[in-house]
């Protein structure tokens, strides 16, 4: 558990660069408190990195439906990782309903925002989907591009 608390610790401060160093309450509940406030903001960075937390219950107790939730925020700001998860999680049904054309989508948006292991889950989704679920899963994605680019431009402080 230590060892756990101790790399997911490192882990959420390297990617979030936070000067955590020589404060009285520096800590997990601290790192937490900084991540939702964060997240509350829209930051995709953020809400994947607590969907983590509650994915795997390590500084906070594991809670699935928690995560999911999460990782569907920062999955929607673009979070390339979140949507990654999201096309695992639609494709082996883990957490939800097994949905290949969702699984689809969120793999082929994830490596539409440069994950390359997105990139090699593609063609293996591919050869599960009948031609109706591979078309259905390209209108979603297109859908959902669609809709954040307008998102974008009507705030593009929020990009």
């Amino acid at each position: 558990m230590i060892i756990f608390y101790t790399k997911s610790l490192a882990f959420l401060t390297f990617f979030l660069f936070l000067p955590l160093q020589g404060h009285e309450d520096d800590g997990p509940g601290h790192l937490i408190e900084h991540l939702r406030a964060r997240s509350a903001k829209g930051e995709s960075k953020a809400t994947y990195l607590l969907a983590r937390e509650y994915d795997r219950g390590g500084i906070l107790v594991k809670n699935e439906k928690q995560a999911l939730e999460l990782y569907h925020q920062a999955a929607n700001l673009g979070n390339s990782a979140a949507q990654w998860i999201l096309a695992g999680k639609y494709s082996s049904g883990k957490g939800l309903k097994k949905d290949k054309a969702e699984a689809y989508k969120w793999a082929l948006l994830s490596a539409e925002h440069g994950s390359v292991v997105a990139r090699k889950l593609i063609p293996k989704l591919e050869k599960e989907l009948s031609p109706e679920e591979k078309s259905k899963g390209q209108s979603l994605a297109t859908q959902w591009q669609d809709n954040f680019k307008k998102q974008n431009q009507q705030n593009p402080e929020s990009s």
